[in-house]
């Protein structure tokens, strides 16, 4: 017994002395857990800026937080794009978007060459799950997100996801395999409609009538109609059957310029209805709609952490949850997300729990591509080597991380201290520079007075790019709705 004692203190202070390692962002150790499941969760649209335990002030996120406050932080994570498919086949593949080439629904095509995660894992010895959105575009279920996994479950909310566990168990004690899931809900993405009583919670001025859903689906598929009236068919009935159809219609399309102009259609006249207000209290009131969306999405969370618990899988399952992106609020001007890459949209959450080991924080440097990685090295699989990310507990860092939109989009670089954007405008090529350490919102623009290190942040992103891993390009059919000059400029530009 004494034995035990001492070995058990002994425990006790090497885990104080690693913890203490990773708060104050010394060298950190290497944690594994082979033989654990895995549960690798999305969060589309959670942005780290207005999550409590990442210093913001109201309690959006209560459960996920109590969670995090059991796992590891990494408070420094960005997205490598504004936008959902772009990130997500980073995460799946530790590439950036040039070099995945995935961004254009119903269009792009993942290269054969590229490995997933979840193909990894399955090599690896897990069995592999998909819950979530099974017709979504931007998780292209028949252009490379499906590769390597072994069922697929329509499962798009945490409630979902614990049934689907209990579905999944039996067979995954059958096999006796670890399992390894990958869980994605869209509860947090816009239009936000949640329940006025939680909108209460995070906005003290009077209660705003607001578009339904169904309104806006009505919207959106009278106007698709007007765009392309060989396309679209009528439609007679409630206003809940306009959702239905236009749903099933854009699914069916399978074309990019009808399911671009909906969403753009959809999203323009969900925000138009805040036109009126002020500009601050638009801001303020569209952000509160967003925090009471998080508070209901973590309700679910709360419940599906309880559940796991519940069935013991806390004890032998890592989990990885991340945001994909955050949005904007008139932060900088604009709302929703796809075009700017400032702080508010690309830093996101990144959170890790494995059982056994301590809590802690880390302000180190990371990014999406860090996901694969994190997770073959915590599972003691071997990580390839045309990557772009590392293991974030392994002692590599990124001298300066990228976001990036193709086709003309803007650049994200950003280092420990500073965040350098570029913008290709028709006339010219526009630059903000921001020092971060004292200026985190992005406002004083003060690249006029450092063109120096403007060029120094350019030229270690060029030698950064010039290292990315090269794949064969897939086969991508070009829509036929584009004309034959932009085709041909396409074709030379190498895009398609």
């Amino acid at each position: 017994m004494f034995n035990n004692f001492l070995r058990y203190a002994c425990l006790f202070i090497i885990t104080a002395v690693v913890a203490g390692f990773i708060i104050v962002g010394q060298k950190e150790h290497r944690i594994e857990c082979k033989k654990c499941n895995v549960i690798f969760i999305s969060l589309d649209q959670v942005r780290a800026k207005s999550l409590p335990c990442f210093g913001y002030t109201k309690d959006t996120m209560p459960n996920l937080c109590r969670f995090a406050a059991n796992s590891r932080i990494f408070s420094r994570a960005y997205a490598t794009a504004a936008r959902t498919m772009d990130s997500h086949f980073s995460m799946m593949t530790s590439l950036y978007p040039s070099a995945h080439t995935m961004n254009l629904p119903y269009s792009s095509v993942l290269p054969n060459d590229i490995p997933t995660l979840a193909q990894l894992m399955k090599e690896g010895g897990y069995r592999t799950y998909f819950l979530g959105p099974t017709t979504d575009p931007h998780l292209p279920l028949t252009h490379g997100m499906e590769r390597g996994f072994d069922e697929i479950f329509e499962a798009d909310e945490p409630r979902i996801w614990t049934e689907t566990l209990d579905v999944v168990a039996t067979l995954s004690g059958r096999l006796d395999k670890p399992s390894f899931f990958f869980m994605h809900t869209y509860l947090a993405h816009e239009p936000y409609m949640p329940a006025n009583e939680h909108v209460r919670l995070f906005h003290d001025g009077p209660d705003r009538k607001r578009m339904t859903f169904e309104d806006l689906c009505r919207f959106t598929y009278l106007k698709l109609r007007s765009l392309h009236p060989d396309a679209v068919f009528r439609l007679t009935g409630d206003a809940y059957a306009y959702c239905e159809r236009l749903d099933s219609y854009q699914s069916a399309s399978q074309s990019y310029e009808i399911f671009d102009d909906g969403y753009t259609i959809f999203n323009d006249e969900y925000w138009r209805q805040f036109d009126e207000l002020p500009q601050a209290e638009k801001g303020e009131y569209t952000h509160a709609l967003y925090a009471a969306t998080l508070f209901e999405l973590d309700i679910q969370l709360g419940e599906f952490f309880e559940g796991l618990k519940q069935k013991g899988m806390l004890e032998n399952t890592v989990i990885v949850i991340v945001g994909d992106q955050g949005d904007e609020f008139f932060e900088h001007g604009a709302y929703s997300h796809g075009w700017s890459l400032y702080n508010e949209v690309l830093r996101v959450p990144f959170i890790v729990y494995v059982p056994g080991y301590p809590s802690g924080r880390s302000d180190k440097l990371v990014s999406l591509v860090d996901v694969m990685p994190t997770i073959l090295g915590i599972t003691g699989k071997k990580i390839p080597a045309n990557i772009s990310g590392f293991d974030v507990f392994s002692g590599r860092t990124h001298p300066l991380v990228i976001a990036e939109h193709l086709n003309g989009g803007p650049l994200s670089v950003r280092t420990d201290r500073h965040s350098l954007m570029v913008y290709d405008t028709d006339l010219e090529t526009e630059i903000e520079l921001y020092d971060i350490n004292v200026d985190p919102d992005e406002r004083t623009n003060i690249a006029e007075g450092n063109r120096s290190l403007v060029q120094r942040l350019l030229k270690a992103y060029k030698k950064l790019k010039s290292a990315f891993p090269e794949y064969s390009r897939a086969s991508y059919p070009l829509p036929t709705w584009i004309n034959e000059q932009d085709r041909q400029k396409l074709i030379e530009s190498g895009y398609f």
